[in-house]
């Protein structure tokens, strides 16, 4: 073999493993309210035929949410503390003679006084997930991506507490009123009878699987500043995690139940060699859909147990997101660091009954259906190993995302490691 011959070969080889300083990782991730979101990334940088890899893993425990009014409160308490009082009313097909639905239309039929048969359940939720993103660039800054996420989502130490008040007078209702203590003596054969299982929630699976399109510009020729950078991006993603359950009202959803049409625009600007600062706003909309869900039948029931169960249409609400950052680039050798901040929001969800024994508008009167919103710092630590002359060392990078305000959300602040890799197929 001569030897130019020999050489070209091994340019190719070598090639085919180019890897960059300057290439920045980008991801796709969708919101969910039990968890601060990941720091999205940076601009796609548009060299063509540029292939990027990242690998995620993120933890996170909490035992704290935030209610509708903001407050911190109970991991359970999201939508407020629990009325077992009003639990029967407006349920239909009750037995009046069944032992157990005798108990609640007892309870139900008593006064009302502050905080008599509330409960507020606590536990611990913990999150693992481990996220999968896969770049490739075309030609003229063109891209796709798609993004396969894992996640195991699980709730233990599940328990109550009851806040009806002690006892004043024995006319008024109170922690020692009979018929609520009946109540709590049943509790477990009453839940039982409606098929409602609190017992510790353990989920495991696919999330929702993303692929989207995009297109990058990199702008370099400026007379103050280092660069310009912009991308945007388009997509699908569809409902690939399973099914929330029916019958466990504490199971956190993996994903969500209809496709998502997710809108991004990055933009970034580099100056003095190492500072960058940059800006992030996306949309994720949804179609409707038509499932079975527990509804809530009285205006004053509270808490995510529900008895009653219906066929429903559901107008999904979108979700709206805004993200600023500063980094600071490689300020010793090839260490990164970045803070970021984002606000997150979602609509609220519209249901439509497919019965009339229940009202749209009591339906749609529950704190779970309402939007929230979260506001999250984010930390970044990098390392990027790749020099000059170094083609094949990695980028590995430490994350910390933690919020600092919000409402309806639980507050699992994730820990996460990535490690990331850019391949330019030159030749």
């Amino acid at each position: 073999m001569s030897k130019n011959r020999f050489s070209i070969i091994k340019n190719l080889s070598i090639a085919l493993f180019v890897i960059s300083i300057k290439f920045n990782l980008i991801s796709y991730e969708y919101p969910l309210f039990y968890r601060a979101p990941s720091f999205w990334g940076e601009p796609r940088f548009e060299r063509p035929i540029l292939t990027t890899g990242s690998f995620q893993l993120r933890y996170a425990h909490t035992y704290t949410s935030r209610n509708s009014c903001g407050n911190k409160t109970q991991l359970l308490d999201i939508y407020g503390g629990y009325n077992m009082q009003k639990l029967i009313v407006g349920v239909p097909n009750i037995d009046s003679n069944n032992n157990l639905d005798k108990i609640l239309i007892n309870l139900s039929n008593l006064p009302n006084f502050g905080n008599f048969a509330h409960l507020s359940f606590s536990g611990k939720l913990r999150v693992f997930e481990a996220n999968l993103n896969y770049i490739q660039n075309l030609y003229r800054g063109f891209f796709i991506a798609c993004a396969i996420p894992f996640k195991e989502v699980s709730i233990k130490n599940i328990k109550y507490c009851d806040l009806s008040p002690e006892e004043i007078l024995p006319t008024i209702p109170n922690k020692n009123t009979a018929e609520w203590v009946e109540f709590l003596n049943n509790f477990n054969p009453i839940m039982d009878r409606y098929c409602i299982n609190l017992k510790r929630i353990h989920s495991t699976g696919i999330g929702d699987i993303a692929f989207l399109a995009g297109w990058a510009m990199n702008h370099e020729d400026t007379e103050h500043l280092d660069f310009i950078d912009t991308d945007i991006q388009v997509g699908v993603q569809l409902p690939t995690s399973k099914d929330k359950s029916l019958n466990n009202p504490f199971e956190l959803p993996l994903g969500y139940p209809s496709t998502g049409i997710p809108l991004i625009w990055n933009f970034a600007l580099g100056a003095y060699e190492w500072v960058t600062f940059g800006a992030r706003v996306d949309a994720l909309f949804f179609t409707k859909y038509n499932t079975t869900l527990r509804i809530k039948t009285d205006n004053l029931q509270s808490g995510m147990i529900k008895l009653a169960t219906d066929n429903v249409k559901v107008c999904p609400g979108s979700f709206w997101n805004m993200g600023l950052y500063f980094k600071a680039d490689r300020i010793i050798k090839g260490f990164s660091a970045l803070l970021g901040y984002s606000f997150t929001k979602k609509d609220k969800d519209v249901i439509t009954t497919c019965s009339r024994n229940f009202s749209s508008i009591i339906i749609n009167s529950d704190e779970s259906l309402k939007s929230w919103k979260m506001q999250t710092i984010h930390l970044l630590f990098e390392y990027d190993f790749c020099d000059a002359n170094n083609r094949y060392a990695p980028r590995l990078g430490l994350t910390y995302d933690h919020i600092i305000a919000g409402k309806r959300i639980m507050l699992a602040n994730p820990f996460s490691s990535y490690i990331a890799i850019d391949i330019g197929w030159e030749f």
